[in-house]
């Protein structure tokens, strides 16, 4: 301490009580200090009493405090919302990432905790043997000190033990029975601060079932410290030291704020990285599957044109090897069945159409023959006849007109189910589908917009053109939906390779394809469903910089 130092605690303005706070600056740290006059007959002592002003230490070691109890809060309620809300819906399922998460979180963060809860334990045991060899090593020094003193000098107790206080450097204070009877910080014992009558527990314990010595974790006001009891002989008297780390600083290798700074942050630190890694590596395992999952759902939408790029190694890679393969076989399978199915139709459509048209061919021959042998006669009832024949020929006739258009009828594709589609629905459920592909599907709208059209073609389109551009290697693919005065327009406009320019009256045809396993069935289908309900498609815009494909719906009413 300083003189300007002392010279400001003397001097402090004391209240009625004798009592002054005092703020102070020592090596640039700031300190607040307690003051306190003591009146005695002789002359006054003033005891002052500074604290350390919190450091970054402190700092940190309240930051990690509130930060870990503020997790486990969150934890906390993270688990009850979580619980209520499956006891409210049982039916919630958390996805396959989730749980791995979940699984990975649960199965580090329990051990580290653990680990520290072992460590803090590990350490603190430590630091207190540390603290009983120090404080016992200390407490032997002022015993052997004092004893060669006594044998050897004529200088009273007092001055001796003063003296062993000063020479080694050690603050004690010395019990006799249960009675203070002399302390190197006597004046903590003189205004109170410490009670002169030695601990109960210590008295019992040294004097009552004769033990040698004992450490206790005692406390002043909030201040926890280690004292050290020994019981020592001086001459042929016994008395009691007491040695505490409150007035004796001791080096440990990590103090107990050090021990929790060094926990909180390590540890926490350790916490946001096992959250960090356990989210990348369950993204990691369950991509495939969540890409699975969307191909799937793709699937049942009517897309059997997705295939999933096979980057991965061991049972995954052979289970999307034999997922593509499937889809490639569900495709040719399908295409397979339609053709048989078409093939069948129409032969059991031609065995029909021919058993229906002999019917009527019959009775036209009868009556023309009938007609040819009444000319040939001259016969006089030929007019009555020509009538009766005539008649039953157009009758005939007309038969097989409805034959023809039952024929017409069978050949048309099924009766769409049209009914007003929100649209932007439509576009955000199709564009879920493709969200594991290497592709960015952006949607523009302009509000609600809802056209008259069967949901389920209208979704095949979408599909269809968003696959399409991804075939032609688009990177990025936009949906825009707008509309003017009279009519709806839809594009897709992506950054793919183009179409050729003399393929643009081709592409909408039956049969045309420029993919190696294409079927040229898609956009031809496509066509025949917007001009079924009043719609057109086109190709607006093409480059080797992409394509932009319009359609054309009337406003629904």
């Amino acid at each position: 301490m300083t003189n300007e130092t002392a010279g400001k605690i003397v001097n402090a303005e004391f209240s009625k009580f004798n009592e002054a706070w005092l703020s102070q600056q020592i090596n640039d740290e700031d300190y607040l200090f307690y003051i306190v006059k003591v009146l005695q007959s002789d002359n006054d002592r003033i005891l002052s009493v500074a604290l350390k002003k919190r450091d970054l230490s402190f700092s940190l070691f309240d930051f990690f405090k509130v930060f870990f109890i503020h997790s486990l809060i969150i934890i906390a309620f993270v688990l009850i919302f979580l619980t209520v809300g499956v006891v409210k819906n049982p039916t919630i399922k958390f996805t396959f990432r989730t749980q791995i998460l979940t699984a990975f979180l649960v199965i580090a963060i329990i051990p580290l905790l653990l680990l520290a809860a072992y460590f803090r334990s590990i350490t603190e045991e430590r630091n207190t043997e540390a603290v009983v060899y120090e404080l016992g090593k200390k407490a032997r020094n002022v015993e052997n000190y004092i004893n060669e003193y006594t044998g050897s000098s004529t200088i009273n107790s007092k001055s001796i033990y003063e003296k062993a206080a000063k020479d080694l450097n050690v603050n004690f204070s010395l019990y006799e029975d249960k009675y203070y009877l002399f302390s190197s910080n006597s004046v903590y014992f003189k205004i109170g601060f410490i009670p002169q009558l030695i601990n109960p527990r210590v008295y019992t314990e040294l004097l009552g079932k004769d033990a040698s010595e004992l450490v206790l974790e005692e406390k002043i006001e909030n201040f926890l410290f280690h004292s050290y009891y020994h019981k020592i002989t001086i001459g042929n008297e016994k008395y009691i030291i007491k040695v505490s780390d409150a007035f004796n600083p001791l080096q440990l290798s990590m103090s107990s704020s050090q021990l929790d700074i060094f926990l909180f942050g390590s540890y926490s630190l350790a916490v946001i990285l096992i959250i960090i890694l356990s989210t990348l590596i369950a993204n990691q395992i369950s991509r495939p599957v969540r890409r699975l999952t969307s191909a799937t759902q793709s699937i049942a939408g009517g897309d059997l044109s997705v295939q999933i790029e096979n980057t991965n190694k061991g049972e995954i890679k052979d289970l999307i090897s034999g997922f593509n393969f499937m889809v490639k076989e569900l495709k040719r399978s399908q295409n397979k069945l339609a053709e048989v199915e078409r093939e069948a139709a129409w032969r059991e459509m031609a065995k029909q159409v021919a058993h229906e048209i002999k019917n009527p061919l019959t009775p036209m021959k009868l009556a023309i023959q009938q007609l040819k042998a009444s000319y040939e006669d001259k016969s006089p009832k030929f007019q009555e006849i020509f009538q009766k024949v005539t008649g039953t020929i157009i009758q005939q006739i007309e038969i097989l007109k409805n034959i023809a258009s039952e024929f017409s009828s069978f050949a048309r594709m099924p009766t769409p189910k049209l009914e007003n589609v929100d649209f932007n629905k439509v576009l955000n459920e199709t564009a879920n589908l493709f969200v594991d592909e290497k592709v960015t599907i952006n949607i523009q709208t302009a509000g609600n917009v809802s056209v008259y059209a069967d949901p389920d073609q209208l979704k095949r389109i979408v599909i269809n053109l968003i696959r399409n551009s991804i075939q032609a290697d688009a990177s990025a693919i936009k949906l825009i939906l707008d509309e003017d005065a009279g009519n709806i327009l839809f594009r897709i406009t992506d950054n793919g390779k183009g179409i050729n320019s003399e393929n643009y009256s081709k592409i909408f045809e039956s049969d045309f394809t420029t993919k190696e396993q294409g079927m040229g069935l898609g956009l031809s289908m496509a066509k025949r469903f917007v001009e079924s309900i009043g719609a057109e498609i086109k190709v607006e815009f093409s480059s080797p910089a992409g394509t932009t494909i319009l359609i054309i719906f009337p406003k629904s009413h």
